[in-house]
């Protein structure tokens, strides 16, 4: 149960996750519950919000195994189903009361979580997700969300020399978000400016996403402090991920805006 201050609202969110051991190396899992997030606060706020806005809700649900096929290795799948409901969208045209609680939303997909333990010094994981998430802003249609992303999948592994060396590596590939593209564009002579005209909301996407990064940390044992010194290299061949697309003064010509390069990291961490 919380209680939202600035809405001056009260939630009930029960939930409930039970494990079922079927045999030594089979689990069943399974899982639901509600979820509540408050409006913006300026979507509240008398001049350019509703204050009548409540809390939207999110239905979560999952189903899964694990399995211990071998001593070292481990394997998870699980599916999930998300229902958002009361979301907060603008009204049509901007007029008041300017927000509503009128939109939708839901999201599906499979999780596969691979785990090897090579030995008490290594360990790899493949992870994988294939999922689609949707939303419906109140007209009856829905779109892709921004952040949908159809693919994604995930190895990592470390591997410990001892004396305190530990060695890594992260490799990812993920679907590219959804965008929405420009169709063309019209001259506003009132301000001497280039309107764009957009096709359909997130119809287009950008390219895939792939990065390699690694990491080597090394940990000095100072009596009760630890000190961790590590070196990362971030997208280390340097790829060019497409996160964006810049456009010419009049929407004629476009190109991408490209993300993070190669990017050597160098840190330390005290524990004490």
């Amino acid at each position: 149960m919380d209680y939202m201050a600035d809405g001056r609202k009260w939630t009930v969110d029960p939930r409930l996750t039970s494990r079922l051991s079927v045999t030594e190396t089979t689990t069943l899992k399974a899982g639901g519950g509600l979820y509540s997030q408050p409006p913006v606060y300026y979507q509240l706020m008398d001049e350019i919000g509703n204050p009548d806005l409540t809390p939207f809700r999110t239905l979560q649900t999952s189903l899964g195994v694990e399995e211990n096929i071998l001593q070292p290795l481990s394997i998870g799948v699980e599916g999930f189903y998300k229902h958002w409901y009361r979301r907060v969208t603008g009204t049509e045209g901007g007029v008041s009361p300017h927000f509503e609680n009128a939109g939708t939303g839901r999201a599906y997909g499979l999780e596969t979580l691979l785990k090897l333990q090579l030995s008490p010094k290594s360990q790899l994981f493949l992870a994988y997700t294939l999922a689609r998430s949707e939303r419906n802003d109140g007209n009856g249609e829905f779109r892709l969300f921004d952040a949908d992303q159809t693919h994604n999948l995930q190895f990592t592994g470390s591997y410990d020399l001892g004396k305190g060396w530990i060695v890594g590596a992260r490799f990812r590939y993920v679907t590219g978000n959804p965008t929405t593209p420009v169709t063309g564009s019209v001259y506003d002579a009132t301000t001497d400016t280039y309107r764009a005209l957009y096709g359909a909301t997130n119809s287009d996407r950008n390219p895939a996403f792939h990065q390699l990064d690694l990491r080597v940390e090394k940990l000095w044992q100072l009596g009760p402090v630890g000190l961790t010194t590590y070196l990362e290299v971030m997208n280390v061949y340097n790829k060019k991920n497409i996160e964006g697309t810049m456009y010419s003064y009049d929407f004629s010509q476009s190109q991408g805006a490209q993300g993070m390069p190669i990017f050597p990291n160098l840190g330390f961490i005290v524990e004490y």
